[in-house]
């Protein structure tokens, strides 16, 4: 089991998302493991702000699949008045086809007030191709998903995407890890309307049990709702606890 506790968080992100949580399955040790992270960033005096998280993910995983699922909320509040509330949840399933390739599916639903996001679910099934060396590694997926998406004042769309990433990990050194991992996710139809992430850490390993992650990630959504900025970036910075 692990713990974190977060000692830096910056900002929400526009509507549409996308969540990176390739990573956890990728780290994930043979059978099953489970993860914990609580943050909290709590000020008073000048200015009156309390924000609070909470994720869990579970990983079982084999030689030949693994299956994952990850929740998570987030709640705040600024001056009395709240300013973050959003749920969010994803399930999937990777199977090992031959050699490099793996055929994964995934499930997703997350909804955020503040976003003005009621529900956004999404399916989605594709391939994945992977690489593993002695100090490195790299996966490239792509998956064609439907996605609902449901707005506080009403609205709804439903569209097909084209979602494809790829994630690249390096040992720079015995103890320090450079990892990314970048999204793509047009419309299929109208290419023109497409949502990116890029994520980048540097995680330095303290020990054994303790890890320090930094990272930074910067989404951008070419037609997000009304009055919703298109890029949105986080920097982020954790204290990792391995029990």
């Amino acid at each position: 089991m692990n713990a974190a506790a977060l000692l830096l968080a910056l900002a929400a992100f526009s509507s549409g998302q996308i969540v990176n949580i390739l990573p956890r399955a990728q780290n994930a040790e043979l059978g099953f493991s489970a993860q914990l992270e609580a943050s909290a960033d709590l000020r008073t005096g000048n200015t009156e702000r309390s924000l609070f998280s909470l994720s869990a993910a579970a990983v079982l995983r084999s030689e030949e699949n693994v299956t994952l699922l990850v929740g998570s909320g987030e709640l705040g509040s600024k001056g009395g008045e709240r300013f973050a509330s959003n749920l969010f949840g994803h399930l999937r399933r990777r199977q090992r086809w031959s050699g490099r390739l793996d055929a994964e599916g995934f499930l997703q639903a997350d909804s955020d007030s503040f976003r003005r996001l009621e529900l956004r679910a999404l399916a989605g099934a594709g391939l994945r191709l992977h690489w593993t060396g002695e100090r490195a590694s790299a996966a490239l997926g792509s998956a064609l998903m439907g996605e609902n998406e449901r707005l506080k004042d009403g609205g709804q769309t439903q569209a097909a995407r084209w979602s494809s990433y790829f994630t690249l990990e390096w040992k720079a050194l015995p103890n320090l890890t450079f990892s990314q991992t970048t999204f793509i996710q047009p419309r299929l139809g109208d290419l023109k309307d497409a949502r990116t992430l890029h994520e980048a850490a540097l995680t330095a390993r303290v020990s054994d049990r303790l890890r320090l992650p930094i990272s930074l990630r910067v989404s951008h959504d070419t037609r997000p709702p009304a009055n919703v900025k298109k890029t949105d970036m986080q920097l982020k910075t954790a204290l990792n606890v391995r029990l």
